[in-house]
């Protein structure tokens, strides 16, 4: 099973984001539009506030956190 650190900024508005879903080692799964089996996070917002998600990153990697 793979391990993903996903590391956040606090945002300075009333916002509420969470990683709703997400799809790691996808080898059979779910095809993209592409026909291809992409990892993917769906990212959910339930704030009313618009939220940026500049300096935010998913990684797998503790070292290089911008990976």
């Amino acid at each position: 099973m793979a391990c993903v650190l996903f590391l956040a900024v606090p945002a300075r508005s009333n916002a509420d984001v969470l990683v709703s879903e997400f799809m790691a080692i996808n080898n059979t799964t779910l095809w993209d539009q592409d026909g291809q089996y992409s990892d993917w996070i769906e990212i959910y917002n339930s704030g009313a506030d618009t939220v940026s998600l500049d300096g935010w990153f998913l990684t797998d990697d503790s070292a290089e956190l911008t990976k």
